[in-house]
């Protein structure tokens, strides 16, 4: 199982959708991008679902070493440093 941490507001089919393919979701789109850092290291993220709230960059991403992937809802992935993400290893 894989823990997902979801930071703006989806589609209500999401929920469902990940519990089939095995991924559970902390749905907390009421969080502000200043929230973020400290919800990553609250818990051990395997994901971080974003749309527009926040950039995700290096200084985020250490909050979350656990992290193995970014999924970027909508499209364009602007506010996404993909350097950042190959340094960490990380897939979007």
């Amino acid at each position: 199982m894989s823990l997902c941490l979801v930071i703006d507001e989806m589609h209500p089919s999401l929920p469902e959708y990940m519990q089939q393919i095995g991924v559970t979701l902390h749905y907390r789109p009421e969080l502000k991008a200043s929230e973020v850092p400290a919800a990553l290291a609250a818990h051990p993220y395997d994901g971080l679902m974003v749309r527009s709230k926040l950039r995700v960059t290096a200084e985020l991403l250490a909050h979350g070493p656990q992290l193995r992937y970014v999924a970027r809802a909508g499209a364009g992935v602007d506010n996404i440093d993909e350097e950042a993400m190959a340094a960490a290893g990380l897939r979007c």
